[in-house]
This record gives C-alpha cells, structure tokens and sequence, in this order.
C-alpha cells in the first residue's frame, strides 16, 4: 500500500494583471494555498508528495520568491518530488540550475533525468521538461515491464483527447498508463481537475489541476489529490481534498426590475469572506432608466467596496425608459411624436406590424438612445 499526494502548477509569481491592482494580493495567496497543500499531506500522512510540474511562472522569478518556495518545502514531513514544467523548464538558464537551491532540505528533489526513482514499494518514472514546447510525448521513454512494484510516471504535458494540438501541447496518450503498465499516470499543464478512466475502467490517469485558481474559467480547480494504492495492479483510489483560498465566482442573471437587482444585493450579504471573493457579475434583461440609475448607485458601490475583486458587464441589459420618463424629457413636438413610435414598437408583441428589419430589441435600444441624448443635451 502506498499514499501520496498529486498536486501541480503552482505557478508561483503569475502576473496576474487579469485581476489589475489586486495582483500582489492573488500572488500572495498562492503561498498559503501551498502551505494547505503540505499541511494537508502531513495530516494524511502521505508517504510522499509529486509536483507535476510548473511550481514557478517562469524562469524569471527572483531569488526572494524561490527563496520563500525553498522554505515552505522544506518543511514537508515527508519527500517531495517535483519535475519541471513547460512554464519552468530544464533550460541552460533553468529556475533550479540557481545555487540557491543548495539550501533545501534533504526531503525536497528536484528530477532532472529520464530515469526511475525507487521510493520504498514504489517505482517513480519523471518526465522532466527541458525546453518550452514539443510535440514530443514526454512519457514515451517509461520502459514496459512486468509489474513486481508500484509504478507511478509524473508527467507535465496534454492529455490527447481530441484532435487539436497546440505547439506547446507535449502530447500524451489517453491510455499512457496502459500502455507502459503504470499503476498512475500524475499529471500537469492544465489547472482544472481531470480524472480519466484508461480502457480497464480505472482511474490510472489525473490531473490534480492548480492548488489555488487562477481565473474565472478554472472552476474544478484549488485542490490536491490523494492518491491510495492498494498494490500492484490494483485500481487507485482518488481523493480531492481542497486547498484554495480565493473563491472565484461567477452569476450570469436576468434583471428585468429594480426588485430583481435588490435581491441580487441580498444574495451578496450572503457570502462569506467576501474580501477573498473575485466576482464576475454579467446582467441581461431589459430595464428601465431607473434600475440603471439604482445601479450604479448601490448596486456597483456594493461591488467596489465589499468584494476583493469584480468584472461587471451590462452590454446585454437593455435600458428600457418608462413612460413617465420620455414624457419628461419630451412632452411636444418632432422629439415626442417620434418617442411615441418607439415606445409602441418597442412594447409590440406582433412582429409583423413593425417596419422591415425592425424588432422590439433594436426599437428599445433606439428610444433608450434617443432619451439619453436629449437628457444629456438639457443637462
């Protein structure tokens, strides 16, 4: 039997200008998520954790970041074994070639060669990377032999599940695991959580995805797996146990009144630790000058002040004037009458009766533009 922990990419030092000014704060949070990462494995009494790569954004980073790395990893209970990535690759100007690394614990190897590694009961196979892209399968080298041990292969690369491949892909096949008799194939490169079953039904084959998330369309992501294996042969058993800290959420919802916005706010109150929420919030509907005015108001001062971060996107929200509204920003004249053909075809619910390449959408978008323009020229 053996127990491990599976994580990857890291990617400690991302740029994060996705998230403008709160950047600092997002890289900073990647450290703690990896602190739940080898306290997590010291609770489980995992025998061993793998990186699959990635631990770094590049090979840029500065001596104060790697340093910070080097001591949260030495203080693992158990072995750590981590490969390069594509992001952090085995290059001549490599993260790890740096002579600070010298001063990490004896618990803590970093793989740089194709060749297995005996842990115990287990036979390791890393596939270490030396350059950025490839189209080259990295676990192609595992040797295929009779099973007598445990074997685990640790690989950074795409798993081939459709057609495309991307020129940094380092394509891997479904059923590598398989096909070079692994027991568990531990990957890196993509962030979301992936469990693949392999021909025989079982899940040989995973990506743990990123240990703390890193954008909105990274949902099944700030996790670790556990991995049991029970012997040789046997079926691992997988288990995710969270580690993220930030919570990125995202609401896609129809607002078609004031009402309907209020109790989006209500929904807001209900969130815990928003100051460690990243929102993205995207409004369709129709409504009217006052919802609009209600909210930037209250509802973005809400936004900008209790949420760590939020992306907030009306282009599908059509303004929708009432008609008290028109009335009193035209009450005669050219302005009015013209008002009051829009209003009606804007409120038609017979498209026939509307003028060629007219529809209620483009007549509302049209009288809303038209309110606005006369507001503004009157001040």
């Amino acid at each position: 039997m053996v127990k491990f922990v599976h994580t990857s990419d890291w990617q400690m030092g991302m740029k994060a200008r996705h998230v403008s000014e709160n950047a600092d704060r997002v890289r900073e949070v990647r450290i703690r998520a990896a602190e739940n990462v080898i306290n997590s494995a010291r609770s489980e009494r995992a025998e061993f954790i793998l990186i699959a790569g990635d631990v770094f954004e590049d090979n840029a980073m500065d001596n104060v970041l790697v340093q910070s790395v080097i001591d949260l990893l030495s203080k693992a209970s158990c072995p750590v074994y981590i490969i390069p990535g594509n992001h952090d690759p085995l290059t001549p100007n490599s993260i790890y070639r740096r002579p600070i690394w010298e001063r990490v614990g004896s618990n803590v190897h970093i793989i740089t060669t194709q060749e297995p590694i005996e842990i115990g009961e287990v036979i390791l196979y890393p596939c270490p990377l030396t350059e950025k892209s490839s189209r080259e399968d990295p676990t192609a080298w595992i040797p295929v032999e009779e099973p007598n041990r445990i074997r685990i292969g640790v690989a950074h690369g795409t798993l081939m599940l459709g057609e495309h491949i991307e020129d940094d892909a380092f394509p891997i096949p479904p059923d590598s695991a398989l096909q070079h008799k692994l027991d568990y194939l531990a990957l890196g490169h993509w962030h979301s959580l992936l469990r693949h079953k392999t021909r025989d039904g079982a899940e040989r084959t995973a990506y743990s995805g990123t240990h703390e998330q890193t954008k909105f369309s990274e949902p099944q992501s700030g996790q670790i797996l556990y991995v049991e294996i029970e012997e040789p042969g046997t079926e691992p058993l997988l288990r995710e146990i969270p580690t993220g800290i930030l919570r990125w959420t995202q609401w896609r919802r129809e607002v078609n009144s004031k009402k309907d916005i209020q109790n989006m706010m209500q929904e807001l109150d209900k969130l815990d630790a928003p100051d460690s929420v990243l929102l993205d919030v995207v409004l369709e509907g129709t409504l009217d000058i006052g919802g609009f005015d209600f909210i930037n108001e209250e509802f973005t001062p809400l936004l900008q002040s209790r949420f760590l971060y939020h992306r907030f996107n009306i282009e599908k929200l059509i303004p929708h004037p009432t008609e008290e509204e028109l009335r009193q920003v035209a009450r005669t004249g050219p302005l009015r009458e013209t008002m009051d053909r829009l209003y009606v075809m804007a409120n038609s619910e017979d498209d026939t009766n509307l003028p060629k390449d007219v529809t209620p959408e483009v007549a509302k978008w049209a009288l809303s533009c038209l309110y606005r323009m006369i507001k503004e020229a009157r001040g």
